[in-house]
């Protein structure tokens, strides 16, 4: 460690008359007990951040190091691409010599990386490569090395892969690429026949940014890739000629090359459904919020273990020759985790005290509530993709509201899997302008048991999943 000091005087000499506005690095190779030899570079070599800086380990008592100089406070990554042949490992330190962290990658050819290393008040760094062992240096195979600081991850983080795409619907967002393999994913939901029109524009300097849009099955639909930061835009749906089914769709933000494409400023990215007398509203839970619950109102909620961690619920309005009718449409992905704990209620091995010892199965409620007296949506059919689904259209007659059919259910009786599923449910719709013809539906996700002569339930998630409001007139949102 001692070796390393000494570069110290070095670095703080030469920040006196160098005035830094960017990321700078110094680079003096030195071998063991503190001889610099300077072997590559008679002189320091002083570089713009993101260029890359290229050395040789040619025994395996070489040691290439570098003094960094950080442009703000933030944070940093190191990468270095290791030749074929070769086995290199990487170290940072600070300006006193003490070690922050390393990566060390067994194998020959394999990069070493280091990310969210926070940067000290000094702004400074030395980073050290060196071979892992003699058999692994070499005079001719040069490795890459770049140092880069970059910015806080933005709110739609961590998003990464189509399973965590956030949905944004329709908006125009800002985020930007943050980090070494940053991919930014989306989703949007949209309705039978309907159009998506996608438009990536303010890309930053010097960067080059592909937009593409998956549906659901990981089918690539569409992609624009021009080059640099020329903006891109995507057109799907019904506008060009294409009959979509109703579903989610994905769109991807991605950088054509990797470490050095992540930048401080913000891409914007809008998102343009046309609306189609419809209504859609999605549930989104995080691990955290599956495990600690969600505060509403100062009191802690949790989602459960059975429900799933993403989904919508849409709803669609239609005239009719008598009367019009209406259509609610729920889609939803289990995870592993919801498919281990549904299935162990439906041994009767869940662990909520409600439901122990009875076999219990994932249930979904529709609800319509009415804002008057009278209800003026009623269930007549149920369709659903879940395995051995038992299908119930109920009425609250003796409840007041008459005798209409306002809630939907389905529970399903046979095994889940990790995996797509959705529940469509047909209403009529009686509204016809009257003040109190009003209401909403909801959607909600519990569990049940066999009762007498029919399922019951008897486990629900503290969260209403989904709402949608209706107003007053028929065959409208």
């Amino acid at each position: 460690m001692q070796r390393i000091k000494n570069v110290v005087f070095i670095l703080i000499s030469l920040a006196l008359f160098l005035s830094i506005s960017t990321v700078s690095v110094m680079a003096i190779d030195y071998q063991e007990y503190d001889n610099i030899a300077n072997n590559n570079w008679q002189s320091p070599d002083v570089y713009t951040e993101g260029t890359n800086m290229f050395g040789t380990i040619n025994v395996n008592s070489d040691e290439d190091h570098y003094i960094v100089i950080m442009e703000k406070t933030g944070a940093a990554n190191f990468w270095v691409g290791v030749p074929e042949g070769v086995d290199y490992d990487l170290e940072v330190f600070d300006s006193n010599g003490n070690y922050l962290d390393g990566s060390y990658e067994i194998g020959a050819g394999k990069d070493e990386l280091i990310q969210d290393l926070e940067i000290p008040n000094d702004l400074t760094f030395i980073i050290k490569v060196y071979a892992r062992n003699a058999a692994y240096s070499s005079t001719t195979s040069k490795y890459q090395l770049s140092a880069k600081s970059y910015p806080a991850p933005d709110g739609y983080e961590e998003n990464n892969s189509k399973d965590k795409a956030r949905y944004i619907g329709n908006t125009t967002i800002y985020a930007n690429i943050h980090s070494p393999y940053d991919i930014d994913y989306y989703s949007v939901w949209l309705g039978e026949n309907s159009t998506l029109n996608v438009h990536l524009y303010e890309i930053p300097a010097n960067e080059d940014y592909d937009l593409s849009i998956y549906d659901a099955d990981n089918n690539l639909l569409a992609s624009s890739t021009r080059s640099g930061n020329t903006p891109e835009d995507i057109t799907i749906g019904k506008d060009v000629g294409v009959n979509l089914p109703s579903g989610f769709y994905y769109i991807r933000v991605k950088p054509t090359t990797n470490f050095q494409s992540y930048h401080i400023d913000y891409y914007n990215l809008s998102v343009n459904v046309p609306s189609y007398r419809s209504a859609d509203e999605p549930w989104y839970y995080s691990l955290d919020d599956r495990t600690n619950g969600i505060d509403v109102n100062g009191e802690l909620k949790f989602p459960g273990s059975y429900t799933p961690p993403s989904g919508f619920m849409a709803a669609r309005f239609y005239d009719g020759p008598w009367h019009n009718w209406a259509k609610t449409y729920v889609g939803f992905t289990l995870d592993s985790h919801n498919v281990s704990s549904i299935l162990d209620y439906n041994a009767g091995l869940g662990t909520h005290p409600d439901a122990e010892g009875h076999n219990c199965y994932l249930t979904f409620d529709i609800s319509s509530i009415r804002n008057g007296s009278t209800d003026q949506m009623d269930a007549y059919a149920i369709k659903s993709n879940l395995p051995n689904p038992k299908y119930d259209l109920e009425s609250d007659f003796f409840g007041g509201g008459g005798p209409a059919n306002e809630e939907s259910e389905v529970v399903a009786l046979g095994a889940v899997e990790a995996k797509y599923y959705d529940i469509t449910t047909y209403w009529h719709d009686y509204r016809n302008g009257d003040t109190d013809d009003s209401g909403r539906w909801e959607c909600h996700v519990g569990l049940s048991k066999l009762g007498i002569s029919d399922y019951n339930s008897v486990v629900n998630s503290g969260l209403i999943q989904a709402k949608i409001y209706y107003g007053k007139d028929g065959a409208r949102p």
